[in-house]
């Protein structure tokens, strides 16, 4: 049995012990609270317990008095929604990306309105059901999913730490609306839209996104490290924490110049407010104005990434490097451009032309079809 703290680095990398992190070799910090470690029955078991090194040892203590008793399987955890939210909120903010931190936090706030008053052991699949039905009459589908994954997520979390037995609603339901918006731009709606972007900034991240795919989160917080200009390629780390590289072509000759013109900054978008990256919503008033001024209807900057996919599959025919261009874990989001590869295989085939098979064979075989009634 053992009492310890957790020493984390922005990388994710974690152990029992201070130092340096062995993969970016930066100070690793102490985390928030105290942890219990033990071992019942074969098994390991690791809990978070508290800021108090005090109380940490107290459950210990309680631990080994249990275990001793036979009664280690038999406790009913009575862990207060405020405190689940607060023990959840230390651990993403140490391990998630911000965009994620963002979307906890909110979730958080609006899950709070229905369940702050409750332990968590009293929430129940039909209490997830009534929030479900409540909530989907103010926001999206979509919204709503993003709480519930929240909400899944703090109770897996709060299970792994030992501060309740089982999880209650492990079986809740997304309702995972199928998202079937493919708006894209014709080579005239590009023209228009770069010559609507008179601001330089704005101009360069549609640029990036249309030939890159890359999210607008992404494209804002792109920084110089990012960038290998002698190898002329962008490597960067994109939502679910994946890791792509993406050649540049036409992109490379503006980057060359906007380095050129705004040295200095890490960040390829610096903030004007600070030394950190722009903001992602910096560019949303301008970019809808550069839509109107382009008389784009129904537009959104996201619809660039579906934009770059779709040229590029038209283009090449290539799906799976498609997906690894734009960062898909698996081909089902991939295969949403399927249908665009249509045109481009029967192109093909028409010059492939067919094996064993003569030209005047297959008309012959036409007229015979047709004659018969079947054409």
């Amino acid at each position: 049995m053992a009492i310890f703290r957790l020493y984390t680095c922005h990388c994710r990398y974690q152990r029992h012990t201070s130092g340096l992190c062995p993969k970016c070799n930066k100070e690793l910090k102490p985390s928030h609270d105290w942890y219990i470690s033990f071992t019942h029955q074969g098994r390991l078991y690791t809990y978070a317990i508290s800021p108090s090194i005090q109380k940490a040892r107290d459950a210990l203590a309680k631990v080994r008095v249990e275990i001793r008793e036979g009664k280690f399987f038999k406790r009913t955890s009575t862990i207060k929604w405020d405190r689940a939210c607060e023990i959840f909120r230390q651990h993403y903010k140490t391990h998630t990306k911000a965009g994620t931190q963002g979307m906890y936090n909110n979730s958080l706030n609006q899950l709070s309105q229905h369940f702050s008053d409750c332990s968590l052991h009293e929430i129940t699949l039909p209490m997830v059901e009534e929030y479900k039905r409540i909530r989907s009459k103010a926001v999206s589908l979509a919204s709503v999913d993003r709480d519930l994954a929240s909400l899944k997520r703090l109770f897996s979390f709060i299970e792994e730490q030992g501060h309740i037995d089982k999880n209650p609603i492990r079986k809740a339901k997304l309702f995972r609306p199928h998202n079937e918006r493919e708006r894209m731009l014709t080579e005239t709606e590009i023209k228009r839209l770069l010559d609507a972007c008179t601001i330089p900034y704005l101009r360069l991240a549609v640029l990036i996104a249309l030939n890159t795919g890359l999210r607008k989160g992404t494209i804002m917080g792109l920084r110089w490290d990012n960038v290998d200009l002698n190898r002329k390629v962008i490597r960067v780390r994109t939502k679910g924490d994946k890791m792509v590289s993406i050649p540049l072509t036409a992109l490379y000759s503006s980057l060359i110049k906007w380095k050129r013109d705004n040295p200095g900054s890490p960040f390829l978008f610096r903030s004007t407010r600070g030394k950190g990256p722009m903001n992602r919503d910096s560019i949303k008033r301008s970019f809808a104005t550069a839509c109107d001024m382009a008389k784009l209807s129904d537009f959104r900057f996201h619809d660039l990434r579906h934009t770059f996919a779709s040229y590029y599959i038209i283009r090449t025919g290539d799906l799976r490097t498609c997906q690894e261009l734009l960062g898909h874990s698996t081909a089902t989001m991939t295969r949403r451009y399927s249908h665009l590869l249509d045109s481009h295989v029967r192109q093909a085939m028409r010059r492939f032309g067919g094996i064993g098979i003569s030209k005047q064979a297959v008309a012959r075989k036409g007229d015979q079809i047709r004659g018969s009634g079947y054409g």
